[in-house]
């Protein structure tokens, strides 16, 4: 996978980076915090536009978080959990991550979209109890785009600055990226097992 990420990027330039981040906000186990590093790793390189990136993972991370928050305005919360139960498995989703999303939305109000998209465990979740308190779109768009904007230009630049030592770190992109895919793999599949015998 690592591999596959990487070259998509390099090939795809920003359209990829906007393709990955909308896919990590459905499927849990691909992360943002290796996408957006290794976008503004080559923006570094010179081989991506650094703020095309950024803009990119960002339409393409709200994107898939408007349809946590459709679902959210659309599904009774019973109905919602009872899919997670059935089906949330392959997903890597699970009822008490929805509901620790919702208890921080409960907690901070309409900020905790903001903040909640700061947070690796609430990132993916808190569109859900967005849409189950019926926030506004016109509230929930510029508060989701604000928190997504914010943390993807961290993880590029963090990816940029070590791009600009190229020489230095070449040789350890490689296996710290496979690191993280197996690191986001590997609880995945803990959570998948978890659940599985939870459920008997």
């Amino acid at each position: 996978m690592e591999r596959w990420i990487t070259n998509l990027i390099y090939a795809g330039g920003a359209l990829s980076v906007g393709l990955l981040m909308f896919a990590e906000n459905i499927v849990v186990f691909l992360p943002s915090e290796l996408i957006m590093p290794l976008a503004g790793y080559y923006a570094a390189l010179g081989k991506i536009g650094f703020w095309r990136a950024v803009i990119s993972g960002t339409i393409g991370a709200h994107l898939g978080s408007l349809i946590w928050y459709w679902l959210g305005r659309t599904v009774s919360k019973k109905r919602f959990e009872t899919f997670v139960r059935r089906h949330g498995i392959w997903l890597g989703l699970e009822t008490r991550s929805v509901r620790r999303a919702s208890r921080w939305f409960e907690r901070h109000g309409p900020i905790a979209v903001i903040t909640g998209r700061l947070i690796p465990a609430i990132r993916t979740f808190i569109s859900i109890p967005a849409g189950f308190n019926q926030m506004p779109m016109v509230t929930f768009v510029p508060l989701s785009l604000a928190g997504t904007f914010f943390f993807n230009v961290i993880l590029a630049e963090a990816g940029k600055l070590l791009g600009a030592h190229f020489k230095e770190i070449h040789r350890w992109i490689q296996p710290i990226t496979m690191a993280v895919i197996a690191a986001m793999f590997a609880w995945w599949l803990y959570r998948v097992i978890r659940m599985k015998r939870e459920a008997r």
